[in-house]
């Protein structure tokens, strides 16, 4: 049975952040995002000067039998709405 996520508001989208691995090195982490299937919020570790990595929504959907995923913008650019 898949797992319920609650709806993401905009305030929790942009609490989100990357990932650190068993190295503690930081990470590309996705985040699911409810309400919608498939749709997920991809959050990249900080590069450089900045202080804020990436964010970027992926809708990860089935074609023909594989999986792919689908770059929907950025974010703040591309909003929940």
């Amino acid at each position: 049975m898949a797992k319920l996520v609650e709806e993401l508001t905009d305030l929790l989208v942009r609490r989100q952040k990357h990932a650190l691995n068993a190295a503690g090195k930081p990470c590309v982490a996705m985040h699911d995002v409810g309400g919608v299937k498939g749709l997920y919020t991809k959050c990249s570790p900080p590069n450089g000067s900045s202080a804020i990595g990436a964010k970027s929504w992926i809708l990860r959907a089935t074609m023909g039998g594989k999986r792919c995923e689908v770059g929907l913008g950025s974010y703040p650019s591309v909003t929940l709405m």
